[in-house]
């Protein structure tokens, strides 16, 4: 909010940067609310299944396997047993691949922005979470600059100035290089964190009002790919622990109740 008002005030055009920034925080300040209540449902869900796995093989299967009933008949649950590792095995794999990338970004990203970002990059999906909503906010704010009538260097200038460290300024001041020298077609082809088919449309720009213009749509494009992305997280996280209880649930039966019943089979037959 700070980068989008100040970047509004050095182009000239407080009132509209103030009414941005408002808009855009109270659009995710709802995304947020939604997702959060969400997220920690997703989360405890998640935790709740790997505890009852775990209690359920390594306590309550011994357990009930060691008692005297069960083992009067013929009980085998092996392949509950079975199904129980392999879920988690995928759990903690699934755990830590989440959790690497939350590491890779909250711990690691600090202490080498530039790098990580080019990591982030090639993650699908995972880039948009990390990456779009800075990018929403350098570009909003270089369009704002645009249109207030700064050349593209030193709109450039002023965004390098305002930017967090990382893949994006980089690429400004790439940019802002390649403009120095003389070089004004080919300054978006430097950006790496530009899509394509975005640098050819900068490049094929014909006056700073095109510019602005695409620039502002890719602020507006990165805005709602960050808003989708974090809409469709939640609700993928939510059905893969709710997934996950469920199997959870059936290994809890599968040790618990099944020796039972296979044991009381035996047994009436037996009689």
């Amino acid at each position: 909010t700070i980068a989008i008002v100040r970047t509004g005030s050095q182009g000239g055009d407080l009132a509209y940067a103030l009414e941005e920034a408002a808009r855009f925080e109270r659009e995710l300040s709802q995304v947020r609310k939604e997702s959060s209540k969400g997220m920690f449902s997703a989360i405890g869900g998640f935790v709740a299944g790997i505890v009852t796995i775990l209690a359920s093989t390594m306590y309550v299967a011994p357990e009930m396997m060691d008692s005297g009933f069960v083992q009067a008949g013929d009980a085998n649950i092996d392949w509950v047993m079975i199904m129980a590792d392999w879920t988690t095995w995928i759990a903690i794999t699934v755990g830590s691949l989440v959790g690497g990338l939350f590491l890779l970004n909250f711990l690691f990203r600090p202490i080498s922005p530039a790098f990580i970002d080019r990591i982030i990059l090639r993650i699908p999906y995972y880039r948009d979470m990390v990456l779009a909503k800075n990018n929403y906010m350098v570009f909003f704010g270089l369009a704002v600059l645009l249109k207030a009538g700064l050349r593209v260097e030193e709109a450039l200038s002023l965004s390098i100035d305002s930017s967090p460290k990382g893949e994006l300024r980089n690429d400004l001041i790439r940019a802002r290089k390649a403009l120095r020298e003389g070089d004004a077609q080919s300054w978006p082809y430097v950006m790496n964190m530009l899509h394509p088919t975005d640098k050819a449309s900068l490049a094929t720009a014909q006056d700073r009002t095109q510019i602005a213009n695409t620039i502002d749509s890719l602020a507006r494009q990165y805005q709602s790919l960050y808003r989708s992305r974090i809409e469709t997280f939640v609700p993928a996280l939510q059905a893969f622990s709710a997934l996950f209880l469920t199997i959870a649930g059936f290994v809890l039966f599968g040790v618990s109740i099944l020796p039972l019943m296979q044991s009381s089979s035996d047994i009436l037959n037996a009689l």
